[in-house]
């Protein structure tokens, strides 16, 4: 109640200024010169709802309605009145030209996201609006003023912004190769960035110092956006950053332990005309102070511009007690509001994952290089162990055969040579050689490499290693046989295709995510949803390898694809191999397989068709294509059609991931469908509130304007009773006050309809005399009907009617009176009978269970062109 009184007397004291104003005074003139339908503009501007301007005269004399006080902020009250050029010289420079143009032209102009910097909330604030410059004529057909018709699409300027920064920093991910390489792109993927003026991220690590016996916090600052301004100059191998002066001091490195708590005790509240935000004033950036608190912290700087530190937790740093900060500055023309610091939330959610992503690669090198490094080590060993044992005992067993030769008398002797000889740890093989073969093979149409060991020689029990059975070490100990080094390498490779398969898995998992929800925020911001489907074919073309990529609507709800309508298209002329190509260890689909597939799939109408040689018309080629129907309302809305060459193989996982991309497409376009039926219900629920309390006006309008003059007629006419007149007379006062009596049961009625609709009609009945009625509402018709030559006859039973009834007199009457009218109307000549009669009816009587009982009706029949007739049944 107080939001619409404090509206109402905002608007009337508009109003009174308005009318106020000395017109007179200007080319205008007064008020009372304007023309009506200028007059009928101006109330219409008062009363809508809309921010609507109207500037007239030469001087473009500017006037606007309570629904603008908002948008004008500390203008309001000074502008009402003034002068265009006076209220918007600065924010719209281009207006008095826009204006002059109209008047000469008698053309409107609108325009879209016009940018417009002005001071709301005690700021300097960037907005956005919708407008609509509209010419208000005379009816000389010149240019009397310009209404001009705005509204406020700053928000969705700024959403759809917002979104294009995330979108960016989401495409970047998968680029990170090392934790610092991740961070340079996160700052590349900034720049240039309206509601990140600048960015600076450093990485925080706890180093342990064994020595001292205490924990060093160390921040490093890695990158920032102002980086790319100088790549080309270095000083001493590092790269020189122009960091500006109204920056706290910016040091590449921190010794977060040397900085105390009392340097961030100075706070300053900036105060806003509806809110107040509290800032830190200090010499560097709290990076300690984040860290601790774990929040973000705002900063005001040395130009009383302002910036945000957001902590980030590093959850897979591999054992290192790492974390990091970013620094964003805040834009001069947005306040930091809720919608800000939601956005500056998702910038860093992104920013997050391209850390993780570049942290897990860097380990993942890290591993690489250190298994690099054992096996260097090992070839190394057993080079050291060939040059320092192998040779010596290969000096002393090449005599040994010659030995055992000689000592072939003494068998004590030849049996402790020969045992020697069977001990020798590199020469086992008593007999034959051995051949080790490596190879490539196929086996189950799969590439294999194969590592062959034949033995033809002779090797006993004793050269067996017991130790390899229990789960002994990776390095085999000699002597050993063939079959145990190929088991062991068989082992080794079995461990790493499966460790490889576990992150290949990880990394798909993630990059399906991240796909389906890019999927899922296009069509959420796109309002045309052909162009997000165009911007989603794309993004599947950077996950999915294929020539040509596009979607069809069905029109209707089949599977039948005949006659289907083109939506998007987007064809790959790089032929980049995703990430997804990089392993080959998946099972493949063979020819046969797809084709009992296709066929299989579409029997039991799962929307997947595979054709590995069709024709395609378009490209007038043979080609592979996978197509996946795209569900919509339990009905197929389209489909997903993906282009190979001719007898090119589909992946399992590629038909999977098709599938999922398919079922988020139809989630997400039914999400937003119904988002948008809800809003068209709110809408409309609005537009019917709206309509009642226009209707209601209307309504007390027609009571106030012709019920009120014609009750005062009506008590003129009583008093006419006491004055001697003539017959005539007599009778035309008579005909004057049963036709006023009329038309207010006619309004009455008409009030009536909206007691009706909200089931407050009350039937109001009395005693009146019924032969009475009808003659006055047959005397309304007399000179109608000699007009025409017709002539009008009352039978009225006056035996078997009773002389006065209870009932609703102002309903009998309306319903003769529209009954004689249409008949007068559509009759040429001839005669009109008015009969009248009572008879009984049998109706069902609510007060007695729903019986049904005897009752007197009237009976009104209407007779013409003396053989038609028309009967009407009044109960009472």
């Amino acid at each position: 109640m107080t939001n619409n009184s404090g509206s109402n007397n905002e608007n009337s004291n508009l109003l009174e200024r308005f009318y106020n104003y000395d017109w007179s005074s200007t080319s205008l003139g007064p008020i009372d010169s304007w023309e009506p339908q200028i007059k009928s503009i101006l109330d219409l501007c008062f009363k809508t709802g809309f921010p609507t301007y109207i500037h007239m005269g030469p001087d473009w004399i500017s006037i606007y309605n309570e629904a603008s006080i908002p948008v004008l902020q500390s203008k309001h009250p000074h502008a009402f009145l003034k002068p265009a050029i006076e209220i918007w010289a600065d924010e719209l420079p281009n207006l008095i030209t826009d204006l002059n143009s109209i008047r000469e032209s008698g053309k409107g102009i609108c325009g879209h996201d016009l940018y417009i910097e002005a001071f709301r909330d005690d700021y300097k604030e960037e907005m956005y609006s919708d407008f609509s410059l509209n010419p208000i004529y005379k009816l000389d057909g010149t240019v009397w003023g310009v209404m001009s018709i705005t509204t406020d699409s700053t928000q969705k300027v700024l959403n759809k912004r917002r979104l294009k920064t995330l979108n960016k920093l989401s495409c970047q991910t998968a680029d990170a190769e090392s934790l610092e390489h991740a961070c340079h792109i996160i700052m590349k993927a900034l720049q240039n960035n309206q509601d990140i003026p600048y960015a600076l991220i450093y990485l925080v690590e706890k180093n342990k110092n064994s020595k001292a016996d205490f924990n060093s916090l160390v921040a490093r600052l890695v990158a920032t956006t102002f980086d790319e301004v100088c790549k080309e100059e270095f000083i001493h191998e590092k790269l020189k950053r122009h960091i500006p002066d109204f920056f706290p001091n910016t040091h590449e490195i921190i010794d977060l332990t040397k900085i105390s708590d009392q340097d961030y005790n100075s706070y300053i509240e900036v105060k806003y005309s509806t809110s107040t935000y509290s800032f830190l004033r200090c010499d560097c950036w709290p990076i300690n102070l984040v860290i601790k608190e774990e929040k973000p912290i705002q900063v005001l700087l040395k130009d009383n511009s302002q910036a945000i530190l957001l902590p980030i937790k590093l959850t897979f740093c591999n054992n290192r007690n790492l974390s990091a900060v970013l620094i964003c500055g805040i834009n001069i023309l947005r306040k930091l509001d809720d919608e800000y610091m939601e956005f500056y939330k998702s910038v860093l959610n992104y920013v997050n994952r391209i850390l993780i992503r570049g942290m897990s690669i860097e380990e993942e090198k890290r591993r690489a290089k250190m298994l690099a490094d054992l096996n260097h080590q090992k070839d190394m060993f057993f080079q050291g162990i060939s040059h320092e044992l192998k040779t010596p005992l290969t000096l002393i067993f090449s005599p040994l055969d010659e030995l055992i030769k000689k000592c072939s008398q003494d068998t004590q002797i030849k049996s402790y040579l020969q045992i020697i000889q069977r001990s020798n740890a590199i020469k086992h093989t008593w007999n034959g050689s051995i051949c080790v073969r490596l190879y490539l093979d196929h086996k189950n149409e799969q590439k294999m490499i194969v590592l062959e060991v034949s033995d033809t020689g002779v090797v006993g029990e004793e050269y067996s290693i017991k130790g390899f059975e229990k789960g002994a070490n990776n390095y085999l100990k000699k002597p050993f046989s063939s079959q145990e080094l190929i088991s062991h390498i068989q082992n080794n490779i079995k461990l790493s295709k499966i460790y490889h398969k576990i992150l290949y898995q990880q990394h798909r998992q993630e990059k399906i995510k991240q796909l389906l929800l890019t999927i899922s925020e296009i069509i959420s911001s796109e309002n045309d949803l052909i162009e997000a489907l165009s911007n989603i074919i794309k993004v599947i073309c950077s996950i999915l390898t294929c020539d040509r990529i596009f979607i069809v609507s069905c029109g209707q709800f089949t599977l039948n694809t005949l006659n289907n309508t083109l939506v998007a298209l987007y064809e790959n002329l790089e032929n980049i191999i995703p990430i997804d190509k990089l392993f080959q260890d998946e099972e493949i689909i063979n020819l046969h397989s797809q084709s009992n597939l296709s066929q299989t799939l579409l029997n039991n109408s799962s929307g997947i068709e595979i054709s590995l040689n069709t024709y395609c018309t378009d490209t007038c080629k043979n080609v592979s294509m996978l197509s996946v129907g795209i569900r919509i309302n339990d009905g197929y809305w389209g489909w997903i059609k993906l282009h190979r060459p001719s007898n090119s193989i589909w992946l399992n996982s590629e038909i999977e991931l098709l599938q999922q991309i398919s079922n988020q497409i139809s989630l997400a376009v039914f999400y937003k469908t119904l988002i948008e039926e809800n809003l068209k219900k709110e809408i409309q629920v609005k537009a019917e509130t709206i309509a009642n309390k226009t209707k209601t006006q209307i309504l007390a309008n027609t009571s106030h304007e012709l019920r009120t003059p014609l009750g005062a007629i009506i008590g003129l006419i009583s008093c006419f009773n006491y004055s001697t007149l003539t017959d005539d007379q007599k009778d035309m006062i008579n005909i004057i006050q049963y036709t006023s009596d009329f038309v207010i049961s006619i309004i009455n009625e008409i009030l009536n309809a909206a007691k009706l609709e909200v089931h407050q009609i009350i039937s109001i009945n009395t005693t009146f005399n019924l032969l009475d009625l009808f003659e006055k509402v047959i005397k309304q018709f007399i000179k109608d009907a000699e007009n025409k030559q017709i002539e009008l006859i009352l039978n009225y039973d006056i035996e078997n009617l009773p002389r006065y009834i209870k009932s609703n007199p102002e309903r009998l009457k309306q319903v003769l009176f529209y009954l004689l009218l249409n008949l007068i109307k559509f009759t040429e000549t001839g005669k009109i009978i008015v009969h009248v009669s009572k008879i009984s009816q049998n109706v069902i009587d609510n007060k007695k269970n729903s019986q049904i009982v005897k009752k007197d009706c009237l009976l009104i029949e209407l007779q013409y062109n003396s053989n038609r007739q028309v009967n009407y049944y009044y109960l009472f």
